[in-house]
């Protein structure tokens, strides 16, 4: 997969805006919450509720496919979520988008002092 061709960024950017313009009216009402993994240099996509599978059956069909996945009528893909505990009680289910926990992740300077 030539990934490295592409600047960092693009592979998402170019998905998604194949996503928005040309599957979106097509996929979203029938396939809500599946996995859609689509060639960003073909356009041709898979969809599964499996996003190995759909991803898989894609490049079964083109080898050199540059993928990008996404879950259909979602804000992103995966969430990760967990409980608090203050003072014995339990606090409602925090839970964050994947793209948010990136975006933390990437800008995060110090934890107790340390990285």
């Amino acid at each position: 997969m030539p990934y490295s061709d592409y600047p960092h960024g693009s592979i998402a950017a170019r998905g998604e805006a194949i996503y928005q313009q040309q599957l979106r009216e097509k996929v979203e009402s029938k396939y809500k919450g599946k996995f859609l993994t689509i060639d960003i240099e073909t356009g041709i996509y898979e969809i599964d509720a499996d996003e190995v599978a759909s991803s898989m059956r894609l490049l079964d069909k083109h080898p050199d496919a540059v993928m990008y996945c996404l879950r259909i009528g979602f804000p992103a893909a995966h969430r990760i979520g967990f409980k608090v505990k203050v003072g014995g009680v339990s606090q409602p289910h925090l839970s964050f988008e994947y793209r948010e926990i990136q975006f933390a992740i990437k800008n995060l300077t110090t934890l107790n002092g340390e990285i």
